[in-house]
């Protein structure tokens, strides 16, 4: 969790109590090679990052949601035209943060604070946010707000229609999100339930929905943007990620190498002969 808490104010007295912790983060090691040698540095994985607010000010929490697309699945489906099973190609998204803001005793959640943490995580880290929505619920001050700083923002809403959620559904179902745990989210998810016109959430006491609100917005937006740089032929390429198992605590390899050339097995990624001039005495008489 790139936060100290699941929870906060963003009002605390203390500054350091709760704030951003930017290594947990999805980084990747960056080389930048020259005829001298190399130099190694840490830079956010290259994607476009989508986030989604899901306003409050008294009564529920404001829920904080940003992911990113972070490589490519190839998924079964039943095509009932052809009456086979055919496969897809669809993106597999990487939660970033999942963060709940709670209005403090006697008072009212402040959003500039929550707008905050997306200008930091813009201009102290680098994460170029592809889109920032926020519910209808009195947003039009946050998206003017944002669209002054030079952030392409709108208001979205998922109780519009059943879409973005059946979007979010599909993409736990195929196992194409990675998350953090975060307890709230998976009470919330589990406790969902299908209204009239739109998904719910329990009418008991403590019932909530804010951070699954956050979720399916930013998985429509991240699969939204992903078919129309599919269709662009756009310069970057994704790499497929394989299904995987994953052990408590460690991170999955295949996020490690979902970008750039992945060797396919049994196979080096890269051969002397293909190196660069200035990199071939690293390799010796070593083929590969």
């Amino acid at each position: 969790h790139p936060f100290t808490h699941f929870e906060v104010t963003l009002q605390h007295r203390d500054p350091g109590v709760e704030r951003l912790l930017p290594e947990n983060l999805h980084w990747t090691d960056r080389t930048n090679w020259n005829e001298y040698g190399h130099r190694t540095e840490k830079k956010l994985f290259d994607a476009l990052y989508f986030a989604h607010v899901d306003l409050s000010k008294t009564r529920d929490a404001t829920g904080l949601v940003i992911a990113h697309v972070c490589g490519t699945r190839k998924v079964v489906r039943f095509e009932a035209t052809e009456m086979k099973d055919v496969e897809e190609l669809k993106p597999v998204m990487r939660v970033d943060l999942a963060l709940r803001v709670l209005p403090p005793p006697q008072g009212e959640i402040d959003i500039p604070r929550v707008r905050g943490i997306l200008y930091e995580l813009h201009r102290r880290h680098g994460m170029e946010f592809g889109n920032v929505t926020f519910d209808s619920f009195g947003s039009q001050e946050a998206v003017k707000s944002m669209k002054d700083k030079g952030f392409n923002a709108d208001v979205f809403s998922v109780d519009k229609d059943m879409s973005a959620y059946e979007t979010l559904r599909t993409a736990l179902y195929d196992q194409r999100i990675f998350c953090y745990r975060v307890p709230v989210l998976e009470r919330e998810l589990s406790q969902l339930e299908y209204g009239e016109h739109k998904v719910e959430h329990p009418a008991t006491a403590g019932g909530s929905k804010d951070l699954a609100d956050a979720l399916a917005a930013v998985v429509q937006h991240c699969e939204d943007n992903w078919r129309a740089a599919v269709g662009s032929r756009g310069l970057f390429q994704f790499g497929e990620i394989e299904p995987h198992t994953q052990e408590p605590g460690k991170l999955p390899p295949e996020m490690e190498a979902a970008y750039g050339k992945v060797a396919t097995k049994g196979e080096p990624a890269l051969r002397a002969q293909e190196a660069p001039e200035y990199l071939k005495h690293l390799f010796g008489d070593n083929e590969e």
